[in-house]
């Protein structure tokens, strides 16, 4: 199997494949940490902060609970669509659009925070990291949709009808 998938047609597809599943787990396990461990979610963010010499975030810029369901809703949404994505691109490739969308609102939101209310730099870097995921979600996925325009057989995992 992995041979086979190394070996496909298309190394667009194939490293589609490979960083969205990435993606999917990127966004994945985080969702489920918000909601089932946010005391881990915290813990993990107070160490990011302590590693780049920054201060701790305080309990307004953490946010409440509400906040807490919205983030993971969010972030289980955008799984969701990096999966169905996966499963069949050619089918699924319209989702790419709200992806961007939903992604790219965490850009502003961010930015907004950043600039306007919090000044922590946490919120910067959040303005650069999902920057960068948007980039290669545009990239990867249009590359190994083009590809698929000439190609049908040997895609592994094969597209699921979905």
């Amino acid at each position: 199997m992995i041979g086979a998938f190394l070996a496909q047609p298309t190394s667009a597809y194939r490293d589609f494949q490979v960083v969205f599943s990435i993606l999917t787990l990127n966004f994945l396990v985080p969702s489920a940490v918000y909601i089932f461990a946010p005391d881990l979610a915290y813990a993990e963010l107070d160490r990011l902060c302590s590693i780049l010499g920054w201060e701790a975030m305080t309990g307004a810029e953490r946010g409440s609970e509400f906040w807490r369901f919205l983030g993971f809703s969010n972030v289980f949404a955008l799984a969701f669509m990096c999966a169905l994505m996966q499963l069949n691109l050619r089918r699924w490739f319209v989702i790419l659009l709200p992806l961007l969308v939903l992604k790219g609102g965490s850009v502003v939101g961010a930015a907004w925070i950043f600039v306007f209310d919090s000044g922590h730099p946490f919120f910067a870097l959040a303005v650069v990291f999902d920057g960068v995921t948007m980039a290669t979600m545009y990239f990867f996925s249009t590359r190994a949709h083009r590809a698929l325009r000439s190609t049908d057989d040997g895609l592994v995992p094969a597209p699921r009808f979905v």
